[in-house]
């Protein structure tokens, strides 16, 4: 992933799966934002709903706890 203003660092998704839905929601990569307890990454059909991740150096966290600790995260690109 890309912080902002910080050079690019690993992101490790240790829980995730496939979410199907019809229409173009994004650039597939983009961050779409957070459903539930889920961070949604659109992909060229569908989004996947990351669950767990564990960023480069840090402890697993939940996908949303991530989210909200970062900003301006939504419109970014893996």
């Amino acid at each position: 992933y890309l912080s902002q203003g910080k050079e690019a660092r690993r992101l490790g998704v240790l829980s995730a799966r496939m979410e199907s839905f019809s229409g173009n929601y994004g650039d597939p990569g983009e961050v779409l934002g957070v459903s539930g307890e889920d961070l949604l990454i659109a992909c060229r059909q569908g989004a996947l709903r990351l669950r767990m991740v564990q960023p480069e150096g840090k402890a697993s966290m939940k996908a949303k706890d991530f989210f909200n600790g970062q900003s301006r995260l939504v419109s970014k690109l893996f």
